[in-house]
């Protein structure tokens, strides 16, 4: 698991990411930020 204290503690050094995986963590960030604005919303 990253550590959130640094931003790069969860980066896999060995590889680049791959078209595919690039894909899916700009989603994955997209819609973690949209629950996020919609758990603020909720409050």
């Amino acid at each position: 698991m990253p550590h959130f204290s640094t931003p790069f503690s969860g980066l896999a050094h060995a590889k680049k990411l791959t078209k595919a995986e690039l894909i899916r963590a700009i989603r994955f960030m997209i819609a973690a930020e949209y629950e996020a604005a919609q758990l603020y919303v909720q409050l």
